[in-house]
């Protein structure tokens, strides 16, 4: 069975930058389909007109606009490896860990007025392959039923 292509999937779709903060700390940036900046607890399944019960997050390809680029150092040897997710205020029965395919992108799923709260874990890579798996602030996913 070949993977799913996910690519022309309707789903709101984030983009995430990680960078280390001045403590040394991995946190992410996240924009949405525009490039604007949202905040980490704003990933909504019904933005950018959708209405599905999915949401996707993908690193950011090609180069960063000067505006979006941070003091601290945006860290260049991470790789987009899997989430961990948790729905929050009670159960749900979703699946609670997702990999990311070979594009780096993870799909999320979000049950209609819930939140989960959401790891990225990045794998570190040199010219040796993987070296270790960094762990991601954590952002918030929700699915409005309001859009």
């Amino acid at each position: 069975m070949s993977p799913l292509d996910l690519t022309n999937l309707p789903m709101a779709t984030y983009l995430v930058i990680p960078y280390l903060d001045q403590d040394g700390v991995l946190r992410c940036t996240y924009l949405d389909a525009n490039r604007q900046p949202v905040r980490s607890d704003e990933l909504d399944c019904h933005a950018q007109g959708f209405k599905v019960d999915f949401l996707c997050i993908r690193p950011v390809q090609g180069n960063l606009p000067t505006a979006l680029r941070r003091d601290a150092e945006v860290v260049e040897n991470l790789v987009l490896f899997a989430a961990v997710a948790k729905t929050l205020d009670g159960g749900g029965g979703l699946q609670n860990m997702v990999l990311a395919d070979e594009s780096q992108r993870i799909v999320l799923p979000c049950l209609p007025g819930t939140r989960r709260g959401v790891i990225l874990i990045f794998k570190q890579v040199s010219a040796d392959g993987a070296t270790g798996l960094v762990a991601s602030s954590d952002p918030e996913i929700k699915n409005s039923t309001f859009g």
